[in-house]
């Protein structure tokens, strides 16, 4: 018994030891290692306990096989073979460290991410420095990246301050999905509206802007697409000579919502 008990401390400050070894290999050079640096007293545990599951069962398991067949053996025994087994459990867990390492790095950078997203500053240099890095990754917001479901919480963020939204749709190109989310966004500036304005595939959802000027409004009205009037008709902001030409709108549901507008009945149903 005392002898898997050495075995299994042993194996513990083994695994403790590699930990720390690949942890400090694993840092990145310059200032990209504050930010890891951090994260070591998590890190090296994790390595450790990784590291111990690989090597403590083999070597368990070699000990509790040389113990049954030496069994009626006088002679004492070696620890040549678990030192073998070891070597070799831990050279074959080797190459899966950089992969696990790289897994962890990128939950914890979507965890960090999505709770700058969830409360964002004007004077977030690390938010900042992530919409300029997800932009140029995801070509101005036309491909997918690990960031795209994060920065499309940022665009509909209603507490998001307007440089941040700025700077974010500064960085799209008028075809990205994204641009739809900033445009609801009541604290959208009005630069930006304008802009949305003139690319019909983001002006449809002005609309549903609770803050989108009345101006706006009115010239949406006219769209031929009846999911636009229908919200131009939902929104408060609408001039009322607007709502009231709602009314007699050619779609049902547009002078359904006209009229509740005009009659202040619109309750959940108005564009907030």
């Amino acid at each position: 018994m005392k002898r898997y008990f050495v075995t299994t401390v042993i194996c513990a400050a083994l695994a403790f030891i590699g930990a720390v070894l690949w942890t400090a290999a694993m840092l990145p050079a310059g200032e990209g290692s504050f930010g890891v640096a951090k994260a070591v007293p998590l890190i090296i545990p994790f390595f450790t306990v990784l590291l111990f599951g690989a090597v403590w069962f083999p070597i368990t398991l070699v000990v509790f096989l040389r113990d049954r067949f030496k069994r009626n053996s006088s002679q004492p025994s070696s620890v040549f073979p678990q030192a073998v087994v070891l070597v070799v459990a831990a050279l074959a867990f080797v190459p899966s460290a950089p992969g696990l390492f790289s897994i962890w790095r990128e939950e914890s950078h979507s965890s960090q991410l999505a709770s700058l997203a969830s409360n964002p500053t004007v004077h977030s240099q690390e938010l900042v420095s992530a919409i300029d890095s997800y932009c140029a990754d995801s070509h101005r917001g036309l491909s997918e990246t690990r960031d795209t479901k994060v920065m499309e919480q940022l665009s509909r963020n209603r507490s998001a301050p307007a440089e941040v939204l700025e700077r974010l749709a500064d960085g799209l190109d008028d075809r990205s999905a994204l641009l739809s989310g900033i445009a609801e966004n009541p604290n959208s500036s009005p630069r930006l509206l304008a802009r949305f304005r003139s690319v019909p595939s983001v002006a449809s959802y002005l609309p549903r802007n609770p803050q989108a000027p009345p101006e706006l409004l009115a010239d949406l009205s006219s769209s031929t697409d009846d999911t636009v009037r229908v919200f131009v008709a939902r929104n408060l902001r609408t001039p009322r000579a607007v709502i009231a030409r709602l009314t007699k709108d050619s779609n049902d549901l547009v002078r359904h919502y006209a009229k509740d507008n005009l009659n202040g009945t619109l309750g959940d149903f108005a564009v907030r």
